[in-house]
């Protein structure tokens, strides 16, 4: 966005950004709802990826991964759902370590 000149002929900063914000509901309401192991992997790994070029949305990835469970998943096999909480706490693991870095420096190539 920060890239998109405000005059710009086409593209229209304000709409951009509602798209966004519609995706990221939209991912978000995936990751509840989804039967699908790979799909909410897919997802979490996005969001973690998401938070890191875009940390004004740290609040809200975390929260939705704190309060996820496997419940949309029932029905999959126990090792697909291992998997998929593995992710998850990968996922909040290193989200943790890049939001304590990034409140120690202002950049962290590290994460």
């Amino acid at each position: 966005m920060s890239l998109v000149r405000a005059n710009h002929p086409f593209l229209k900063i304000a709409a951009l950004e509602d798209e966004a914000n519609k995706l990221l509901g939209e991912c978000i309401t995936t990751l509840f709802t989804s039967a699908s192991p790979d799909l909410v992997g897919a997802v979490v790994a996005s969001l973690a990826t998401l938070v890191k070029a875009r940390p004004q949305y740290v609040q809200l990835v975390v929260t939705s991964l704190t309060n996820w469970t496997p419940a949309a998943l029932v029905g999959q096999g126990a090792a697909q759902v291992k998997s998929v909480e593995k992710v998850v706490r990968i996922s909040l693991s290193h989200l943790v370590k890049c939001v304590s870095l990034s409140l120690s420096s202002p950049c962290s190539s590290t994460c």
